[in-house]
């Protein structure tokens, strides 16, 4: 598992980019948590603990948004969008780095086994807490499996792109988490506001 700043890229051209979208977004730049610069390899024991944890931010946001008013609703969508992005920036993705890639990788498990491009991608919505078909989502080609999960009108296609041009297009879309589908591959990128990573099974 791999965190890549995007700029690291740069003797490579996105003409094997076949769609970026939009997961989450905020409008304010992602805090670097201590646990996003860790170097300590978080156990099993640890990262199921996170997924609880988020699980129950969850159901506890989805409580109060049942007898929210809508000016109330509309608060705790955003409050909702900043938990999830928080948690998978700051603990999903870092629990999975170190962890081996195998193109056959199904692992569920961080630091266990080894996990595939879509395999990582399915798995970490999943343990955000978005309900989709693990294995049938990785399993897809990385246009599908962006497709599943948004429409066409908010999937922006790249081809023959230089790489500075590329990143000042996701500089300008904001702070938030794009899954990106090349055409074998695919991963997330994350704007924090300052910086770009693209995090990946590798």
């Amino acid at each position: 598992m791999r965190r890549t700043k995007l700029y690291a890229l740069s003797g490579v051209t996105l003409c094997a980019v076949g769609g970026i979208a939009l997961l989450f977004a905020i409008k304010r730049p992602i805090e670097l948590q201590p646990s996003f610069q860790r170097t300590v390899t978080p156990n099993t024991l640890d990262y199921k603990e996170t997924i609880t944890r988020l699980e129950a931010q969850r159901l506890a946001l989805a409580t109060r948004f049942q007898t929210a008013s809508p000016s109330q609703r509309t608060a705790l969508i955003s409050e909702a969008r900043t938990v999830i992005l928080g948690s998978i920036y700051n603990d999903v993705f870092p629990a999975w780095y170190g962890t081996a890639w195998d193109f056959n990788g199904t692992s569920e498990t961080p630091q266990q086994g080894k996990i595939a491009c879509g395999y990582f991608v399915s798995t970490v919505l999943r343990d955000a807490g978005l309900k989709v078909q693990r294995v049938r989502l990785a399993q897809q080609a990385s246009e599908n499996i962006i497709l599943s999960l948004t429409t066409n009108d908010f999937v922006k296609r790249f081809r023959g792109v230089p790489i500075g041009e590329f990143v000042a297009a996701i500089k300008d879309w904001g702070s938030g988490i794009y899954i990106v589908g090349l055409d074998i591959h695919v991963g997330f990128i994350v704007n924090t506001g300052d910086d770009i990573y693209f995090i990946h099974s590798s």
